[in-house]
């Protein structure tokens, strides 16, 4: 059953803007400009209510103002930086290290990686290795785990801040203490803080580890 909020567009070609699309490139000494690709998505019912207006007022397609305000976004800003971070990083070339161990130093590693989330003497060297090269501390899967129990903790004593905030805004003045008010809004703010650290933390090191 098709959700009625959700409307699918298929009446339109939709690629990157005539700056993007409309680039050409030698190919045996011919210039092909690149193709246009037609795509299908879903958008909310209120979004294709907005759209379809703009088309009528502008007199342009729904194709060419997807293309223009999705330019516009990426030009510049973070999102664009990190896809070209992402792509520069999917071409990267790997190197594979061969290390020579004794067998008592080998038994030694798989024992110590088979107690840990590596499971293997391969990972759990590079894990090591990684952690030596990048500047920040990179995690493994356990301590991802317990900080990620420790984020949803703080969130949860964030919101019962908020709570008691909120009880206190609708006392009289002469009933709450100068300071509690900024006391509890500077706690909130640092847990806050907290919270943002330990998603990036854990997000960064399951990248790295990939």
């Amino acid at each position: 059953m098709k959700n009625q909020n959700e409307v699918f567009l298929f009446d339109n070609t939709f690629a990157l803007p005539n700056k993007i699309a409309n680039t050409k490139h030698k190919d045996e000494g011919r210039e092909v400009a690149n193709k246009n690709t037609i795509i299908s998505f879903r958008i909310s019912l209120q979004n294709a209510d907005v759209l379809n207006q703009l088309s009528k007022e502008l007199h342009m397609s729904k194709s060419s103002i997807l293309n223009d305000l999705l330019y516009k976004h990426l030009q510049g800003s973070q999102h664009f930086k990190r896809i070209e971070s992402v792509k520069e990083s999917s071409k990267e070339v790997y190197k594979t290290i061969k290390i020579s161990f004794t067998r008592k130093e080998y038994d030694l590693l798989k024992c110590i990686a088979q107690n840990t989330t590596t499971s293997s003497v391969p990972k759990f060297i590079k894990f090591h290795t990684l952690n030596m090269i990048y500047n920040s501390k990179i995690l493994d899967n356990k301590e991802i785990e317990a900080l990620a129990l420790t984020r949803s903790e703080l969130n949860k004593i964030g919101v019962n801040i908020n709570q008691i905030a909120r009880v206190l805004n609708t006392q009289s003045e002469a009933d709450i203490a100068s300071n509690l008010l900024t006391t509890l809004e500077h706690l909130d703010s640092k847990l806050t803080q907290m919270s943002s650290e330990i998603k990036a933390l854990c997000h960064n090191s399951q990248g790295i580890l990939q």
